[in-house]
């Protein structure tokens, strides 16, 4: 199946705006964005989902999960 322009276009803005809520430091809404482009890429088997998904790898491992215990 290949992807429509219109789907790939709003991927590609999702991945940019990732991009600039992760300069600015918002990690949160970042991962969130390329969630997004990363969905719909997978939806059409596209390979662009790969460099997106590396970009949500690293974040990971930015900004690790921390559990903390209070009593």
């Amino acid at each position: 199946m290949s992807i429509d322009d219109n789907r790939y276009s709003e991927a590609e803005v999702l991945d940019h705006l990732g991009d600039a809520y992760h300069a600015m430091g918002d990690h949160r809404l970042a991962g969130r964005a390329w969630q997004g482009a990363v969905r719909i890429l997978d939806q059409y088997g596209h390979a662009a989902a790969g460099p997106i998904r590396m970009k949500l790898d690293a974040l990971r491992l930015e900004v690790p999960c921390h559990h903390s215990a209070q009593a």
